[in-house]
C-alpha cells in the first residue's frame, strides 16, 4: 500500500484484534509497532495493525479500502473466533469505519470520530487540514454508517467534550449497538486517563473480551488507585469548561470529607475565573 502498512501477528486463534494508528504513533520514537502492540502481545491477542507510513490522513485511501475488501473476499476474519476493531482518536475512526469489512465483530474505541465531512460532521472542526488530505468517497466512510454491522460497540469519552459527544449522537442516531464508558472532564485523551488511574490493562482487557458493563466501569473509576490526582485533573478540566463555581462548591465539600486534600492553585484558578466573567463584584462597597 502506498500510504499504509499493515501488519500481522499471529498468536491465537481465539481473538484477533484490528488496531489502526492515532496522530501521536507517527511522533514515536524507535522502531513502528502498531498501536496496542505490547499490550495486545501480553494478552496473547493476534493482531493486525494499520500503521501511518506518512502523514495523519484518517485511512481515506483507495489502496487501503481495497485491502480491506480483499480481507473480506478471502474470509480472512472468518479464520478467529472472535474479531475485534480497536483505536483512539483517529485510529477509533479507522475501527468504527472498517468493521463493515467484518460484520458482527466487536469494536472498542476511545473518543473516535465518525467522519471528518463537513456534510456528515459539521461541528467537527478540528482536523480540516487531514479531512482535505484523503479521499471521503467510496466504501468506509462514514464510520457512523458502518458500525450498524458491529455486534457491539464499546466508546470511552468525555461527555463534557462538545465533538466528542456530537461523534457519539451520530453513532446513536443511526442506531448502533453502543456501550458506553464515560469519563467525565477527561477530554479528548481518555486512554491517558486510564493510564494516569492504573487501570489500562484491566479496563481494556475486559473491553476487548466483551465483558466490561458502564455500571463496571464506572465503579472501577472510583475505585482506582490515583484518585486525588485524578481528582486534581478533572477539577481543571472543569474550570477550563467554564465551570468555576461547581469547582468552587466541589472544593468546598472536599474540604470536609478529605481535609488532607489541598488544592490552593485551582481554587484561585476558579475564582479568577469568575472574576473575569463578572468583573461588577469589585465594583461592589465602592463609593
Amino acid at each position: 500500500m502506498s500510504r499504509h502498512t499493515a501488519l500481522f501477528y499471529r498468536r491465537s486463534r481465539k481473538t484477533l484484534v484490528v488496531t489502526f494508528d492515532n496522530m501521536k504513533c507517527r511522533d514515536r520514537p524507535g522502531p513502528a509497532f502498531p498501536w496496542g502492540y505490547g499490550f495486545l502481545a501480553k494478552q496473547n491477542h493476534s493482531h493486525l495493525g494499520i500503521v501511518m507510513r506518512r502523514r495523519n490522513d484518517w485511512f481515506r485511501h483507495g489502496d487501503l479500502t481495497r485491502f480491506f475488501d480483499k480481507l473480506k473476499a478471502d474470509g480472512f476474519f472468518d479464520g478467529f473466533e472472535n474479531v475485534v476493531f480497536y483505536g483512539s482518536s483517529m485510529g477509533g475512526y479507522g475501527a468504527l469505519a472498517y468493521v463493515s469489512a467484518a460484520p458482527n465483530a466487536r469494536v472498542v474505541v476511545f473518543s473516535p470520530q465518525t467522519s471528518l465531512d463537513p456534510e456528515q460532521a459539521p461541528f467537527e472542526t478540528r482536523y480540516r487540514t487531514s479531512f482535505a488530505r484523503g479521499d471521503w468517497s467510496g466504501s468506509y466512510v462514514d464510520g457512523a454508517h458502518e458500525a450498524r454491522t458491529a455486534r457491539e460497540v464499546t466508546l470511552f469519552y468525555d461527555p463534557y467534550e462538545p465533538a466528542d459527544r456530537e461523534h457519539v449522537a451520530r453513532l446513536q442516531n443511526a442506531g448502533v449497538n453502543l456501550n458506553l464508558m464515560k469519563i467525565p472532564f477527561g477530554g479528548h485523551d481518555t486512554m491517558r486517563r486510564l493510564i494516569i488511574r492504573g487501570l489500562q490493562s484491566d479496563i481494556c482487557g475486559a473491553a476487548l473480551e466483551g465483558r466490561l458493563s458502564p455500571d463496571d466501569f464506572a465503579l472501577r473509576l472510583r475505585r482506582a488507585r490515583g484518585v486525588q490526582a485524578v481528582s486534581r485533573t478533572t477539577l481543571t478540566r472543569a474550570i477550563e469548561k467554564g465551570h468555576p463555581q461547581l469547582v468552587l462548591a466541589t472544593l468546598l465539600k472536599l474540604e470536609k470529607s478529605r481535609p488532607g486534600w489541598k488544592f490552593p492553585k485551582i481554587k484561585r484558578d476558579a475564582q479568577d475565573a469568575i472574576n473575569r466573567t463578572n468583573p461588577s463584584q469589585f465594583l461592589q462597597g465602592a463609593p
